[in-house]
């Protein structure tokens, strides 16, 4: 993750409603793509309809600095 006003606390939450409405607010001031097009975050995709099975996320480690962050899954299961 890196763009300015995302922080810490944005590292590890789901992509939902809630998500998208604060990212479409953060847009309006600071032109940052609600959808991550210029690099502002990644996702990861933990369930589809077309997965055979669900990955659960069981340890994350997660770090910012400099106005950079990462999650970084550290163990998973399929379910």
């Amino acid at each position: 993750m890196f763009a300015e006003p995302l922080d810490e606390t944005w590292l590890g939450l789901k992509i939902d409603i809630p998500f998208i409405e604060r990212m479409k607010t953060i847009n309006k001031k600071y032109h940052v793509s609600p959808a991550g097009e210029g690099g502002e975050y990644e996702s990861f995709v933990c369930n589809a309809p077309f997965f055979k099975k669900k990955i659960n996320i069981i340890e994350t480690k997660t770090w910012f600095e400099h106005g950079a962050g990462g999650y970084l899954i550290t163990r998973a299961e399929l379910d």
